[in-house]
């Protein structure tokens, strides 16, 4: 090779090398303020308060059903006046069943299973957003209402098992990326069932007065690809983030179940009046307590719709499925529920009783200084009897100031009965604390294993279908 054809080629190399070097950072670049921007949108897109958080969760599904339904409108899918809203609404409420009825499509409206599926899942979405929002507030929350005392979250081993909690609390990238490719697996089946063999194409041609056939009615189908693609498309992709922030949420609540049990003999609580705080200092365990109730129901709303898409699935898988999610749902969901709530009760019990001891132990002390106190002052008196009359006025006149003005009599009184006062009321207040469920709402308890004990029925009744 000649020097000239090796200088122009090594100056070919070199302005390749030029030309990539700036493309190579840009990307880079690109790629640093992307996953920055993921790690963080979290807590950028969630609101602080929580009357803007109440408006929030249910705000953003319908925001985007409302999106969803506006590009049905554009096609002209999105209603009939034969299929009204109510069409399939015997699904949920077998007495509200319409017979016969007129309708002859499947526009949106009337596919309940369909949005009701659409819903859960970006309500998914949101209940998870906020569920990161109020756990990463638990921690300033339980100093403000006094539960806690600040030194314990920066010194000692709950300080050290809060800090591998917060490492290991989020998934990793790689997981991330395995949880979206099996999410957007898992929508493309339910998406392949419902058109394959979805319920409401059949219960829709049982109600019809004309009982026109299935393959008509998913000719007609909103969401059907051969006709509307794109809203093919929109169904699976409201469908895949469903599942995938599920999956992460339920991810979380695996972290949490473990660390609340690692952890049980490292916290020390302090106890909180009520007439300082309602909910005895555990408001902040109740606001994640109130989204974890939300989130247990949204997964037995979306298991219903789930069970009835998958009935019909071609090949029976369908029913292996439903049972798998059931389960899986039910550690998930049940597990975060009770261990919070064990959590609480148990604590909030120890704290009663430790509290109620400490009260009655300064009760009995005070009793025993005073009963002290007036046997003092008796025998003082009965020894004075046999003294001149001098003396005891001599005696009385230097005793009358501290009785009267004196400060140290005075402080000694007021501290005496600001004592009393205080450990009155403190044993007012124990006397009417629960000794179990701190929060208000008793029943709010026993309505969140409703979901639990739904989820468990149809799981059940999936399997013995299984096996039969």
């Amino acid at each position: 090779m000649s020097i000239k054809r090796i200088l122009s080629h090594v100056y070919d190399r070199g302005r390749a090398v030029r030309l990539w070097s700036p493309l190579i950072s840009k990307t880079r670049s690109a790629y640093i303020r992307v996953r920055d921007a993921l790690d963080s949108y979290a807590d950028k897109i969630t609101p602080r308060g929580r009357f803007w958080q109440a408006v929030f969760i249910p705000g953003v599904p319908l925001a985007v059903m409302g999106l969803v339904y506006g590009a049905c409108a554009w096609i002209g899918v999105e209603s009939s006046a034969d299929c009204p809203p109510s069409t399939l609404l015997h699904l949920a409420i077998p007495a509200l069943q319409e017979r016969p009825s007129e309708c002859r499509e499947l526009p949106l409206v009337a596919d309940l299973p369909s949005v009701a599926l659409g819903f859960t899942s970006t309500l998914a979405v949101t209940i998870y957003l906020i569920l990161i929002k109020r756990l990463a507030g638990l921690q300033r929350g339980l100093v403000a209402s006094g539960l806690v005392k600040s030194v314990k979250f920066r010194e000692g081993r709950l300080a050290e098992r809060l800090a591998l909690l917060h490492e290991r609390i989020r998934p990793a990238r790689w997981v991330k990326g395995v949880l979206l490719a099996f999410s957007f697996l898992g929508s493309c089946y339910l998406y392949w069932a419902a058109y394959k063999g979805g319920r409401a194409f059949s219960d829709l041609s049982a109600i019809s007065r004309e009982h026109p056939s299935e393959e008509v009615l998913r000719a007609s189908w909103w969401a059907n690809y051969e006709e509307h693609f794109g809203l093919a498309l929109t169904w699976i992709g409201v469908g895949m983030f469903g599942i995938y922030f599920a999956a992460k949420q339920a991810y979380i609540y695996q972290k949490l179940v473990m660390f609340s049990i690692n952890s049980r003999k490292h916290w020390e609580f302090q106890y909180v009046p009520r007439d300082r705080d309602d909910d005895f200092g555990w408001k902040p365990v109740g606001e994640v307590n109130a989204i974890v109730y939300l989130g247990f129901l949204n997964f037995a709303v979306s298991l219903f719709a789930v069970a009835y898409l998958l009935q019909g699935a071609p090949g029976g898988s369908g029913n292996a499925v439903i049972g798998a999610m059931a389960l899986l749902g039910i550690l998930a969901n049940l597990g975060i529920v009770l261990a919070l709530l064990w959590v609480m009760v148990r604590n909030h019990r120890k704290i009663i009783v430790r509290k109620r001891a400490e009260v009655k132990r300064r009760l009995l002390e005070r009793e025993g200084r005073t009963a002290a106190s007036r046997g003092l002052t008796t025998s003082v008196r009965g020894g004075s009897r046999g003294k001149s009359v001098v003396r005891r006025r001599a005696v009385a006149r230097r005793r009358l100031p501290r009785r009267s003005g004196g400060p140290t009599a005075a402080h000694g009184r007021s501290a005496g009965e600001t004592e009393a006062a205080y450990l009155s009321v403190q044993g007012m207040l124990l006397s009417e604390a629960p000794r179990w469920y701190p929060l208000r709402g008793r029943l709010r308890p026993l309505l969140s294993v409703a979901p639990g004990l739904f989820a468990f029925y149809k799981a059940g009744g999936e399997l013995v279908k299984l096996i039969q």
